[in-house]
């Protein structure tokens, strides 16, 4: 089930929002709440999943048509990989690893910040990656 918590809010509000739900919920690497609200802060206005766990949070951008069409090489992990990988992989790990351990889920569409169950985040998340993939692809036959 889905609840809207807050409607076009800002950078600050999404964090803090954010923090007093997930802080609670975790017992360790509860600075992730701060490279959270960092990358929010950074990045207003772009859509992400944000999951609280009990040992830390993952923020996970939605994928972004303009990255799939350059498809380039960024830093991920240990090394490097194209965005169309780090999406894919994101997109599996919600449906395997993190269905054990997710306490919390937000989605931010842009517009909204809304709690969710992993499932709807997951099927949110894998929607938009088809539709990116699509769009990326229109674009770069027409260039």
């Amino acid at each position: 089930m889905r609840k809207t918590i807050l409607k076009q809010p800002t950078a600050a509000q999404l964090a803090v929002t954010i923090a007093a739900t997930a802080a609670p919920l975790m017992s360790a690497y509860k600075t992730d709440l701060d490279i959270d609200a960092e990358w929010i802060r950074e990045n207003p206005g772009r859509p992400f999943v944000h999951v609280t766990r009990e040992t830390g949070t993952e923020l996970y951008e939605l994928p972004q048509v303009a990255e799939l069409v350059r498809d380039e090489l960024r830093p991920h992990i240990f090394g490097r990989a194209r965005p169309s990988v780090i999406y894919r992989q994101v997109s599996d790990l919600m449906k395997g690893q993190l269905r054990e351990h997710a306490r919390h889920v937000f989605i931010y569409d842009g517009d909204a910040l809304r709690t969710c169950e992993l499932a709807d985040a997951s099927r949110d998340y894998d929607d938009a990656l088809t539709a990116a993939t699509a769009a990326a692809e229109r674009q770069r036959r027409a260039a």
